[in-house]
Parts: C-alpha cells; sequence; structure tokens
C-alpha cells in the first residue's frame, strides 16, 4: 500500500531543493525592485 504522506514530503523536498530555491530567489528578486518600500 502506497503511504501517501511520504510521497507527499518527497514531492515537497523536490520543490524546494536547491535549484528552485534560487529560482525562488531570483523571482522575489525582480518582483521586490517593482514593489514600493
Amino acid at each position: 500500500m502506497v503511504d501517501y504522506n511520504s510521497l507527499v514530503l518527497e514531492g515537497l523536498k523536490i520543490l524546494f531543493s536547491d535549484k528552485n530555491n534560487e529560482f525562488v530567489k531570483k523571482l522575489y528578486d525582480s518582483l521586490d525592485k517593482y514593489s514600493v518600500h
């Protein structure tokens, strides 16, 4: 039987892997330029 919780956790690990973190940082950095602080 499949343990869906562990599947979801593995998926999240992949989503938040280093490569994606770099992408997310770049995305937020570019959004940051257009936002007013």
